[in-house]
């Protein structure tokens, strides 16, 4: 679980971590070490959607309102769990509009953060993305996080998942249409990479996690290696 704490006094945001720290010791919940922020200004800098599970945010980051900041958050992410931190209860009726988890006064206490996790807890698992397609007449819902890799063969997919295999008579670009823009990339014009799986690429080609090796077109290598490492290929370039 990633967790972010948005707070402008040190002694607070130490405190803060420290019973997040206990809170985890005490569960066994396997939690990561928060990303700390003095200013709303570096939280915005550093967020994106679907970055962190929980905020903790400060009402007052220096020369910000923290509800400026959760606004701003909302727009680009309405599910993460964003959770008030401040000395006042004033702005508690406005943490209703951005939907926060809850409104915590200081000092943050023990109980303060088992009731954090318990609301945390109880709400409803997000739906996982998936991709419908008919395999052997049947309609099968594919998670996409499954998806290693799509191989396209004489107007025929391949779709290559964690757990199984799936042949579809369709073209590739059809999926591709299904599927998010950013996260396949095309390093040839038979095969689609889900790029969470890529761990390297070299003149073998595509290397994915699990020891498979892709073939890379050669023309646009240097394409292919610029979009792989800032994320931002598109799956339907030219090939």
């Amino acid at each position: 679980m990633r967790i972010a704490i948005c707070e402008d006094s040190s002694m607070d945001m130490q405190h803060l971590r420290r019973m997040i720290a206990d809170y985890e010791k005490k569960r066994g919940d396997p939690l990561s070490s928060p990303d700390c922020f003095s200013t709303g200004d570096a939280l915005l800098a550093a967020f994106q959607p679907g970055k962190y599970h929980l905020i903790f945010l400060d009402n007052y980051i220096g020369e910000m309102m923290g509800m400026d900041v959760a606004r701003a958050i909302r727009e680009r992410d309405a599910k993460t769990a964003i959770v008030f931190v401040t000395m006042s209860p004033d702005f508690a009726v406005d943490g209703f509009s951005i939907h926060a988890l809850h409104y915590l006064l200081k000092p943050v206490s023990e109980t303060d953060i088992e009731e954090v996790f318990h609301r945390l807890h109880a709400l409803p698992a997000p739906k996982q993305p998936s991709l419908s397609v008919i395999s052997n007449r049947i309609t099968t819902e594919v998670p996409i996080d499954s998806i290693r890799y799509i191989e396209v063969y004489t107007k025929v997919c391949t779709i290559y998942c964690t757990q199984q295999e799936l042949k579809v008579y369709t073209g590739i670009e059809k999926l591709l249409e299904k599927l998010p823009e950013k996260s396949f990339l095309r390093p040839h014009r038979s095969y689609a990479v889900n790029m969470n799986f890529i761990q390297n690429l070299d003149a073998e080609g595509v290397h994915l996690r699990t020891g498979e090796v892709l073939p890379l077109r050669k023309n646009g290598r240097t394409e292919v290696h610029q979009s792989t490492k800032i994320g931002r290929a598109s799956c339907r370039e030219r090939v």
